[in-house]
């Protein structure tokens, strides 16, 4: 039988900052209310409770209690942390907070605990309605795992749950309800036994119809073994052919032609079996850190974009690229959206009205973007600290990776800052490994390829794998115009005529910006659709005109190298 509601005493309590201080009080049991800083006066009201109930109840009201109250006033007492059950029965949803109704109202309201005590009697009683809709086969595994756990065992007694499985059954009711959700390999039963509230919170991330859906981030916090039990699960290929889940979700051929209706990865003419492409990506599904040379157009997007988006599917996990080619990184993003209907990636970039990159920012943190692009700079910017503070990173990307090198004449000196951006964030996530990651590039310069590695190992301690395709290009023809005695007309005059006989849509890039725009009059004048791209433009007028070459409506893009080289537009 349940346990009536008129026999658990909902509490809260405000305490300083530095946790000396009892700043206030409040408390309901049945019809009764409470509310007072003299924490005295709750002795009778705990005497004839049953159940404490209360939001973090367990991590902060109870030790607080404790501390001021002593041992007896808690003893007998079943804790109940609404906190816990929230994160488990809405999994869906990143934050666990109490809704403050009156905070939204006037931002600056001090906390009622008394009001607070209210609503998580409210929450409660949603909750277990949450719960009485649960299939049984999650409610017998939340049954093994927690039963005698403190903050969630007395949530069984208030719902009057008890499973008719034997006390042995855990492995079989885990395996039953998520059958084809893991891996047979996985080691369940030593996790648990080991882990049981963190496997308890990475099922119930798994039970979710939402890929977008993410671990909350108070349970990370808490419980940061929790994700290492996810990748455990979900993404350590065993290689197993009995093994229905790794057959069909870490196949990378059949993610490949999951997410791209590609049947083969890109094959090189020199390629062993199997190809460099496809190797590259295994190396990342297990982990590895990688350095990857490819041609202009091998293939590279997509080497990075396939992990990304498996392990964002099956962990939720996100990888960060750092790419200097804005640009580039808005046309990737697009490619995936209009080609391949993939919609969870974004990028953030000077490109962005202040609504969409807001917008941007909080798919990034509800868990609805696992691939997101960004230029080296925007790592100095502390909002977006804070939001990779919160996620789960797979990987960090790093594109066009030669700016690290002093011997590529596209070093960039905010490429130096990424080694130490990575080493302080994984300080502050307090990560027991290191995040990999990956670089791509294709300048396959000796001393370019050395400065790459030596960065990371000495910086990160990480050992890049090297996948260096020596490919050449095959469809590209060169031609050299020799010019450097003739004037400036005679060079505009070549221009012209240069434009005029080529295949369009055409590219012509410029060194310097002032000269963009009176090439692009020049052409236009010529009877030609001319767009115009370069790093002093407003950011409506970049967009505008990149959407119009990219769509057919411009024959000719004039651009700096602003444009970024790798502009995936087919008939270019």
């Amino acid at each position: 039988m349940p346990t009536s509601l008129d026999h658990v005493l909902f509490l809260d309590l405000e305490v300083s900052p530095e946790g000396k201080r009892l700043l206030d009080a409040g408390a309901t049991l049945g019809n009764g209310e409470w509310h007072s800083a003299k924490l005295d006066e709750l002795r009778p009201w705990l005497a004839k409770a049953m159940v404490l109930a209360g939001h973090n109840l367990v991590r902060h009201d109870a030790p607080s209690l404790l501390k001021r109250l002593g041992d007896e006033a808690l003893k007998d007492k079943l804790l109940l942390d609404t906190l816990g059950w929230s994160a488990l029965l809405y999994a869906d949803k990143p934050y666990h907070k109490l809704v403050k109704g009156y905070q939204l109202q006037d931002e600056d309201a001090d906390s009622n605990p008394l009001s607070d005590a209210k609503l998580c009697k409210r929450l409660l009683e949603e909750m277990l309605g949450r719960f009485g809709a649960l299939d049984d086969g999650l409610k017998r595994v939340y049954w093994h795992l927690l039963r005698d756990k403190p903050g969630y065992a007395p949530f069984f007694t208030v719902a009057g749950y008890v499973s008719a499985d034997p006390d042995d059954a855990t492995i079989k009711a885990i395996q039953a309800r998520f059958s084809g959700q893991l891996c047979e390999t996985a080691e369940v039963e030593r996790m648990a036994q080991e882990q049981p509230v963190e496997l308890s919170h990475v099922l119930a991330l798994m039970s979710t119809a939402d890929d977008a859906s993410v671990l909350p981030p108070w349970v990370v916090h808490a419980l940061p073994v929790a994700q290492d039990l996810l990748y455990a699960l979900r993404f350590n290929y065993c290689g197993r052919p009995s093994c229905t889940y790794c057959s069909e979700r870490l196949d990378p051929h059949k993610a490949l032609q999951a997410h791209f209706n590609y049947s083969e990865f890109r094959r090189f003419e020199s390629d062993t079996e199997p190809g460099i492409q496809e190797r590259a990506v295994r190396a990342a599904l297990e982990g590895r850190s990688l350095l990857t040379v490819f041609p202009t157009g091998g293939g590279k997007s997509l080497t990075f974009q396939l992990p990304a988006l498996m392990q964002g599917e099956l962990t939720r996990s996100l990888t960060v690229v750092i790419s200097p080619l804005v640009s580039l990184m808005k046309d990737q993003v697009e490619v995936l959206e209009e080609r391949f209907q993939n919609v969870q990636a974004a990028h953030l970039s000077g490109l962005l009205s202040p609504l969409e990159r807001k917008e941007v920012l909080e798919r990034v943190e509800q868990g609805g973007i696992h691939l997101l692009y960004i230029a080296p700079e925007t790592l100095r910017n502390p909002t977006l600290t804070r939001l990779l503070q919160r996620r789960h990173i797979a990987r960090f990307v790093i594109d066009e990776a030669h700016c690290f090198s002093a011997w590529g004449h596209d070093f960039r000196v905010d490429y130096l800052y990424i080694g130490p951006f990575l080493k302080q964030l994984q300080e502050d996530k307090q990560l027991a490994h290191p995040i990999p990651v990956s670089c791509f590039t294709a300048t396959a310069k000796p001393q370019v390829v050395e400065d790459i590695i030596r960065y990371f190992k000495e910086g990160l301690g990480l050992e890049l794998d090297p996948f260096i395709s020596h490919a050449r290009r095959e469809n590209l023809r060169y031609e050299v115009i020799p010019l450097h005695d003739a004037d400036a007309d005679t060079r505009k005059r070549a221009l012209l005529k240069l434009v005029h006989a080529c295949e369009r849509p055409a590219i012509v890039y410029v060194s310097r910006t002032k000269r963009v725009e009176e090439l692009a009059a020049m052409l236009e004048a010529s009877g030609l659709s001319v767009r115009a791209y370069h790093g002093k433009m407003k950011r409506e007028e970049k967009q505008a005109n990149q959407d119009a070459f990219m769509k057919g409506d411009a024959e000719v893009m004039v651009a700096t190298n602003a444009f970024g080289m790798g502009v995936d537009k087919e008939d270019v």
